[in-house]
């Protein structure tokens, strides 16, 4: 019986942009399963991954030079992940900055505009609870340029975070129990917030908190009988313990 693997965006980028030893591991993690993935989980990669390739090309664009592109997004100023996104995509469509630039730009545009086709080629996209609308955006292109909204706030009107939350609270409080007595230090933020819920009211898991809540939405999301599949097990691994979730860890070294 084929095992269906609930794939989370670490897997799903790493198994595409990784070094080749990280992309062997998880494709022998994962070749006899059936692939699925939170559409969640796509959002988080156009929050992050297809928002730093928009903004990469716009700096190609702007400097027309790849050791400068290279300099730029070196500098101080990016967040870690960030500018680590920033360097591997740049490495991914220069050979190390070899090609010209017209060349990098248009691998760059082919792997914007052909980018869902790329990571969830075998993947069923299975619906999020929180029916986030951001995981429904599409990158525009205008005068040249790509334009791509990830922007979430707390009016959101199609947003279903509150409903989604009310309707797990009874998860909610067994993970918040959990939490509780073991003092897991890489789930501090998220305990704390979950704490801040039940006082304040789900209402407050809208906009930046999201971001916090998402391996927990993710976990909820996937169904039950579903084995999930993450290379972010200190954060996935005790969520999915007090959520009863199977869980399978990918290990890349």
């Amino acid at each position: 019986m084929r095992v269906n693997a609930y794939l989370d965006s670490s897997v799903i980028l790493t198994r595409n942009f990784g070094y080749e030893s990280e992309i062997s591991i998880i494709n022998q993690l994962i070749q006899d399963t059936e692939k699925f993935a939170s559409k969640y989980a796509k959002m988080e990669i156009w929050r992050t991954f297809l928002k730093d390739a928009v903004y990469l090309h716009s700096v190609i664009l702007e400097e027309r030079n790849l050791p400068n592109v290279l300099q730029r997004i070196s500098s101080v100023g990016f967040k870690p992940r960030v500018k680590g996104r920033c360097i591997k995509l740049l490495s991914a469509v220069s050979d190390d900055c070899i090609l010209r630039v017209e060349d990098a730009i248009a691998r760059l545009e082919l792997l914007i505009e052909g980018i869902e086709d790329l990571l969830f080629y075998d993947i069923h996209l299975l619906p999020s609870g929180t029916c986030c609308p951001l995981a429904e955006e599409k990158v525009q292109k205008e005068a040249g340029s790509y334009i791509l909204n990830t922007r979430c706030t707390r009016h959101q009107p199609n947003c279903k975070i509150k409903r989604f939350f009310m309707a797990n609270a009874e998860s909610i409080q067994e993970l918040r129990e959990y939490l509780g007595k073991r003092k897991i230090d890489n789930s501090k933020k998220l305990e704390k917030l979950l704490n801040k819920m039940v006082d304040k009211g789900p209402e407050i898991a809208k906009g930046q908190n999201c971001m916090i809540l998402g391996d927990l939405i993710i976990c909820m999301d996937a169904p039950n009988d579903y084995e999930i599949f993450s290379t972010n097990v200190r954060h996935f691994e005790p969520i999915c313990y007090a959520l009863k979730k199977k869980f399978k860890p990918v290990y890349l070294k």
